[in-house]
């Protein structure tokens, strides 16, 4: 290998690396947080890198550059005032991650390197590709490979079909060999049926208007032929996958006639943000911070997951403040102007105006398709994002290198002590978010010792989880609730029952402060009041304060309303039965988990008579127990135990 290509190799190895770990991530605690750990880690350590071998960087001097920079900075700042500082930790680099890789690529990505991803980017997505066909043929779903929802999945295909389509254009204009159009073809088909096949209405929008844009911007500069292969392999692609779905692509493309129909339970979620945004308009309530404020002002019809506004600039707006969002706005429409000034631009090379056609018509479906969903915190997307934002920056720098400045290492009096700040810098990040992982990783292993019964190890485990990361309001609830049961167990001594009682106290009390719209630290607390009356005369009141508070913050949150109930059961028998009427208005993912609340449901309409509502909650226990293949006799139990016909 030649030593002049290794660093490039080595490098691409790295992203390639960064990008597998960030598809495992799917914004979901647990274990999951050690991969974003773990991708951002290593996308730092490329950076590290590249930043040490080179020797001159290019700065350059554009309203897209100064902007990036204070919309990193800006939320990184919105930590401080951030409702959950540990979340908005997590939650800074899959949104800053399109900054950081931007940055990456305009200060240390050279030529020689950028050639080499872009191939791995199209193996990487191909197999991708291939596995969600795996799944729709083998399984008979939605592709969605290794993303929750088949949306995020079409939305990554979608940042490389377009750069296919231009690849095709200008392959089929220049080049006449047949293998090589062969390959391009099959490469194509695969993208352009993958998104076909997801259904996603937002996805599929987005690319038909950056269709538009490709074939608008380079009329005149691919042949005929070209763009007619192209087309039909993107005709072909979306007729075969809509037979394959039984017109289900038709039909979907169909419903966008109707905007209001279409979107109306985006509508639901929407109505909810904007309230959300009256409350906090200037700062927001911190980056990531969405579903833990949202379950306060959610409409009682939606029914969606209740993670993501399903608009990014709203979302951004209520976690960054309206300067947030406004900064981003600021960003496309800076980026817009850079294209069209390239375009217009004479000395712009050939080779430059595919490769600015085919990253901005990317980019382009990213923040049209971002107007109905979440890309903005998915991280393999935002990683290709700023990779694409980066190589437009770089374009133009070249094209007009006068509107930069060249910052030469090597002419500084100690240009060692400079590169070992840098690294100083950096490895204090990668240390910072990979201890955030790890611990992560304890906290699951912890709780599952718990579950088992090995109650020594889960606190070993969950201990060291709260030493790596002692602001995660996760590892403080999970270690509070092992001391909880622990003190809940016959034949503790008196002695040690208080102690474990008063240490859950002080972790719950310190779990409050980093979290405090969560609603399982209010029930935990509730519980452990409840549990433990001889320590305190107030705990029955203390406890119902602390179910109350959850029901606050969540309404949806039936587990807090049957503890609520069962506490002024004895005491307010009609109370305890408004309180969980209450909330059979919402809709409810059908699990195992609304079991206890239905069936205590089910038992008090019984018990104050309501024979009709009482077996209508003992037939919806019956249903969710067959969905669980479980024995479904619930319902005859209660006519035995009622003495009913």
């Amino acid at each position: 290998m030649d030593k002049k290509t290794q660093p490039a190799i080595l490098f691409v190895i790295l992203l390639v690396c960064s990008l597998s770990f960030s598809l495992i991530y799917n914004s979901t605690l647990g274990e999951n947080i050690l991969f974003l750990s773990l991708a951002v880690s290593v996308i730092l350590l490329a950076f590290l890198f590249q930043l040490n071998t080179a020797c001159i960087i290019i700065v350059p001097k554009t309203p897209l550059f100064y902007l990036l920079v204070v919309f990193i900075c800006w939320l990184a700042l919105s930590r401080l005032w951030s409702i959950s500082p540990f979340t908005s930790d997590l939650a800074f680099w899959s949104v800053s991650a399109f900054g950081i890789m931007y940055l990456l690529t305009i200060f240390v990505l050279r030529e020689p390197v950028f050639t080499k991803i872009i191939p791995a980017l199209f193996s990487i997505i191909a197999l991708i590709c291939l596995f969600g066909l795996l799944q729709f043929f083998t399984e008979g779903i939605k592709p969605h490979s290794f993303f929750l929802n088949p949306n995020t999945h079409a939305a990554l295909v979608n940042m490389l079909a377009l750069p296919c389509m231009v690849f095709m254009l200008v392959l089929f204009s220049q080049n006449k060999s047949y293998s090589k159009w062969a390959g391009m073809l099959f490469i194509g088909f695969i993208l352009f049926y993958s998104i076909a096949i997801s259904q996603s209405r937002g996805v599929i929008l987005a690319f038909s208007i950056s269709f538009v844009f490709v074939f608008f911007t380079l009329q005149n500069h691919t042949s005929r032929i070209a763009k007619l292969v192209t087309v039909l392999t993107i005709v072909v692609s979306f007729f075969i996958a809509n037979i394959y779905t039984d017109s289900g692509v038709s039909h979907r493309i169909e419903t966008l006639s109707d905007p209001t129909s279409a979107g109306s339970d985006r509508l639901v979620i929407w109505q909810a943000g904007l309230e959300m945004l009256k409350d906090k308009p200037l700062l927001g309530t911190g980056i990531g911070t969405f579903w833990l404020v949202y379950p306060k002002y959610r409409s009682d019809s939606d029914d969606s997951g209740g993670f993501h506004a399903h608009n990014d600039y709203l979302q951004l707006a209520i976690e960054a403040g309206l300067p947030g969002a406004f900064l981003f706005v600021l960003i496309i429409i800076s980026l817009g102007h850079m294209v069209w000034k390239l375009l217009k631009c004479n000395l712009l090379l050939p080779k430059h105006r595919y490769e600015l056609v085919a990253f901005f018509g990317a980019l382009i479906t990213l923040f049209l398709h971002s107007l109905f969903t979440f890309n903005f915190y998915v991280l393999p997307i935002m990683l290709m994002a700023g990779l694409y934002l980066g190589r437009i920056q770089v374009i133009y720098t070249q094209t007009f290198p006068q509107e930069s400045i060249n910052f030469d290492i090597s002419k500084l009096s100690r240009p060692g002590f400079f590169r070992l700040m840098i690294a100083a810098v950096f490895l204090i990040l990668v240390t910072q978010i990979m201890l955030h992982g790890i611990a992560a990783w304890y906290n699951e292993k912890g709780k599952q010792a718990a579950r088992t019964g090995d109650l020594e190890d889960a606190e070993e485990l969950l201990r060291v989880s709260l030493r790596l990361s002692p602001e995660s309001d996760t590892s403080l609830f999970s270690l509070a609730d092992l001391y909880r049961q622990v003190a809940s167990i016959k034949g503790v001594s008196p002695e040690d029952k208080k102690s474990f009682y008063q240490q859950a106290l002080e972790l719950l009390e310190r779990a409050r402060i980093a979290n405090r719209v969560r609603p399982e630290t209010y029930l935990l607390l509730g519980k452990l009041y409840l549990q433990n009356p001889e320590f305190d005369a107030d705990n029955y009141e203390k406890a119902q304060k602390n179910f109350n508070q959850a029901l606050f913050y969540n309404p949806r949150f039936h587990q807090a309303r049957v503890q609520l109930a069962l506490l002024l059961k004895n005491r307010d028998m009609a109370e305890a039965k408004r309180i969980l009427e209450e909330g059979l208005k919402y809709n409810y993912p059908r699990s195992g988990k609304l079991l206890d609340y239905y069936s205590l449901m089910a038992k008090m309409y019984l018990e104050m008579g309501e024979i009709e509502p009482g077996m209508e909650m003992a037939l919806e226990v019956d249903t969710i127990l067959e969905s669980l293949k479980r024995p479904a006799i619930f319902s005859e139990n209660m006519k035995k135990s009622y003495k009913l016909k």
